[in-house]
């Protein structure tokens, strides 16, 4: 019985966010719950569950306004951030990396709750 406990807490998943995560698998970019050790050196990481279902009742908490990212990454946050979006409001995302920009279009231009979706990749 205590393991049901906490079942109403867990995070369902949106189907654009399984879509970012199935990205972020493809693109090698774990997920990491226990988060990134002190001194990690590995590849970049995706948002969790947890932190992303807090990122979408942020966004929703911003109905008409103007949201910016930087660093989309496999678009995980990304796409939790869409997922709480209004109609009215906007989500600009910028990532230096061309491949990872590209690859994160393709999964969320076509969401219906945004207006606009701006992928930006930048060159130093």
């Amino acid at each position: 019985m205590v393991e049901n406990k906490f079942k109403r807490y867990e995070v369902q998943i949106p189907k654009i966010v399984q879509k970012a995560i199935a990205l972020a698998n493809e693109l090698e970019f774990p997920l990491m719950p226990q988060g990134r050790p002190i001194g990690y050196q590995g590849s970049p990481t995706a948002c969790i569950p947890e932190m992303g279902r807090l990122l979408s009742v942020l966004a929703a908490g911003y109905p008409d306004g103007s949201i910016a990212e930087f660093g989309t990454g496999a678009g995980v946050g990304t796409a939790w951030l869409a997922h709480g979006l209004s109609l009215k409001a906007k989500l600009f995302s910028a990532e230096l990396d061309e491949q990872f920009a590209y690859r994160v279009s393709e999964i969320l231009l076509n969401i219906p709750m945004l207006r606009f979706f701006k992928v930006i990749a930048l060159r130093f």
